[in-house]
């Protein structure tokens, strides 16, 4: 998957100034795992606390690290249309979003385990072998 932005500089001027989030690794790496995307796809309909200042262009979002978020709500009722008739809503799409990005982080895992079973078998033939080898020439020390 190619980056939407070229150099650094481009991507925080696109941004408000700020390095944007990369939610492929979000549902991996954030405490919430995969409902954290959910929750912050559906999250723009609370109304801020009193006395909290929401800047002009800024959206409140109570499930985003400083509740203050400059990416305007996503996911609209209606926006697509699925083949097999599901009722496109925004907690239907917004589940579909973080079940796709879940998979996509995880994408390495089958690779790490055939990884990790040979170095297993590879140390259980080899161990043995250095383990003879060594009791062999050191026997007379």
């Amino acid at each position: 998957m190619w980056p939407p932005y070229f150099t650094m500089h481009q991507a925080k001027n696109a941004n408000g100034g700020l390095w944007p989030k990369d939610l492929s690794t979000a549902n991996t790496k954030n405490p919430g795992m995969i409902n954290h995307v959910y929750n912050v796809m559906t999250g723009y309909g609370y109304k801020p606390p009193v006395g909290a200042d929401v800047p002009e262009g800024k959206y409140f979002n109570p499930y985003f690290d400083h509740m203050i978020v400059g990416m305007p709500p996503q996911l609209f009722d209606g926006m697509i249309e699925y083949e097999d008739g599901t009722k496109s809503s925004t907690p239907q799409m917004a589940h579909d979003v973080s079940e796709y990005l879940f998979f996509v982080a995880r994408t390495k895992i089958p690779d790490l385990r055939v990884a990790c079973f040979m170095i297993t078998a590879l140390m259980a033939f080899y161990l043995p072998i250095g383990f003879t080898f060594t009791r062999y020439h050191f026997i007379n020390l």
